[in-house]
């Protein structure tokens, strides 16, 4: 943890792994490595692929998402409307509200609105205060009748094309038939 992979390559038949870290460069071999880190990331680290790999890392696109957490102390949304769970769509920059699916009649809960796409990208343009309040009026359209809709006790939200080490929330190829997509398999 903490550390930035800044290289990766081949050496006398191990995998040699060089590291950034706060206090300086750290490296480590291997026998073999798992890397689970997003092709256009993995893209940009100094490696010895070969150059259809290379290219190949190239070809996705991060899709950029964005996810709101409203914390209630009541649940409202049972007691008042009878949503015990699923996923309601607005219109407007946030595209998704999702409804827990657990804690049944528990004492509070946490809705979560989403967007994806281009709305997403939007909202990755705000800050963080902008988007929690584009969700509480999102919800207080939605559900007008609950004054509690726009009194959550806590708001948070993050943008996934904002988290060092992944920088979006998944990646898109043209087809997953694609000569790119079947080279990294």
């Amino acid at each position: 943890l903490g550390h930035e992979l800044r290289e990766i390559s081949r050496r006398g038949g191990r995998v040699h792994l060089r590291f950034g870290t706060e206090s300086g460069t750290r490296e480590q071999f291997a026998e073999q490595v798992i890397v689970a880190i997003p092709p256009h990331l993995l893209a940009t680290v100094t490696n010895d692929f070969p150059r259809s790999v290379r290219d190949a890392l190239l070809v996705p696109e991060p899709r950029p998402a964005v996810k709101i957490f409203l914390t209630y102390d009541t649940r409202w949304w049972e007691r008042e409307l009878g949503i015990y769970g699923g996923t309601s769509y607005p219109e407007g920059l946030i595209n998704r509200l999702w409804y827990p699916s657990d804690g049944f009649d528990a004492e509070g809960g946490t809705l979560v609105a989403y967007s994806v796409g281009e709305a997403a990208s939007t909202l990755d343009a705000m800050d963080s205060g902008q988007r929690c309040q584009l969700a509480i009026e999102t919800v207080d359209r939605m559900h007008s009748g609950v004054p509690e809709a726009r009194h959550p006790a806590g708001v948070s939200s993050i943008s996934w094309s904002r988290v060092p080490g992944i920088e979006g929330a998944w990646v898109n190829w043209p087809s997953y038939q694609e000569p790119a997509y079947l080279r990294l398999l």
